[in-house]
């Protein structure tokens, strides 16, 4: 089985390569945007540009049966945007639904959806941009996945 990590470099998906790797039937195929992840073992190591609806997945994607998509704007501190919140919708809301459309266009047969952040692990702050973007991703990628192969 060949698994397609977004958000390697992260907490979640460092740990999940280490686990994925202890079985040898895995492969295991890393993205990363700016510097590869630490611990890579027997990973193949893709770079791709931010996460973005203009993203080329292509090589990523190449013979992956499953992607576990744990990348997103999150925590980010001092923000330049001059849109937060569209900022983050481009990101998380446009970027994912971009991927789910080139994985399944690439014969993906699994989209796992995660993500991880502090402001979901207390009480929903819904005035912070990323936590209506990750509302949004539910559905949406949800929809993708029962109108398939032709995704909205």
């Amino acid at each position: 089985m060949r698994t397609l990590i977004t958000g390697s470099a992260g907490f979640v998906g460092t740990g999940l390569i280490q686990h994925l790797l202890a079985d040898p039937a895995q492969h295991v195929v890393a993205a990363f945007t700016t510097s590869p992840p630490r611990q890579l073992g027997s990973a193949l190591a893709i770079q791709v540009s931010e996460l973005g609806a203009d993203t080329d997945w292509s090589k990523a994607l190449d013979r992956v049966d499953t992607v576990v998509h744990l990348a997103s704007r999150v925590h980010v501190m001092n923000d330049a945007a001059v849109d937060p919140l569209a900022e983050f919708r481009r990101v998380n809301v446009a970027g994912s639904l971009h991927l789910a459309r080139q994985a399944a266009a690439a014969g993906v047969r699994r989209f796992v959806y995660s993500v991880r952040s502090r402001s979901m692990e207390r009480p929903l702050q819904p005035a912070k941009p990323f936590v209506p973007t990750i509302h949004l991703n539910q559905p949406i990628l949800t929809a993708s996945a029962s109108t398939r192969p032709s995704l909205p």
